[in-house]
């Protein structure tokens, strides 16, 4: 059986792709990092408080950068004294991730329906 040159590739690529939670040798996310929430469909009730970006290079994979950078999001999102962020723009390449988000705090009740907001 001949083995092409590109099937090593392709299976150190598979490898170098998996999902790794964070870095080795990088501290936990503290528990305020956390407990910050992306908010997909906005912010409406919430207050905006700053932009913030997250980065990180070099990692063992393109997930591992990108989520390393959203743990930065979420770190800097705390440091503000928020609980939410909305992503406004993610540049992923090869090398490095960027993520740039708007910080906010969100209230921890729920509307009633039907009340105008006070």
């Amino acid at each position: 059986m001949r083995i092409t040159p590109l099937l090593p590739a392709l299976v150190a690529l598979a490898l170098g792709c998996a999902s790794a939670p964070r870095p080795p040798g990088s501290p936990p996310p503290s528990q305020a990092a956390q407990a910050v929430e992306l908010q997909p469909d906005g912010a409406a009730r919430c207050r905006l408080l700053a932009a913030v970006e997250g980065a990180h290079a070099n990692g063992a994979s393109v997930v591992e950068n990108e989520e390393t950078a959203l743990q930065e999001v979420r770190a800097r999102v705390a440091k503000l004294g928020g609980n939410a962020f909305v992503v406004r723009k993610r540049t992923t390449g090869m090398w490095r991730s960027v993520v740039h988000a708007d910080a906010y705090l969100c209230p921890s009740w729920e509307p009633v329906p039907g009340l105008p907001p006070g």
